[in-house]
C-alpha cells in the first residue's frame, strides 16, 4: 500500500511538471490539465 501511494505521488509530480511545460506562458495551454492528471495517475 505504501509503496502504491509513493508511485501515485511521484506521478503526480510529474504530472505537474508536465503540464508546466505544455502550459504556455499566458496561461492558455493546448492540452487539459485535468486529463494529463488523469492519464498519469492511471499508470499508478
Amino acid at each position: 500500500a505504501v509503496s502504491k501511494a509513493l508511485d501515485r505521488a511521484g506521478y503526480l509530480v510529474i504530472s505537474t511538471a508536465l503540464k508546466d511545460c505544455l502550459t504556455s506562458p499566458d496561461g492558455e495551454g493546448e492540452t487539459d490539465p485535468g486529463e494529463l492528471e488523469k492519464l498519469f495517475l492511471s499508470l499508478a
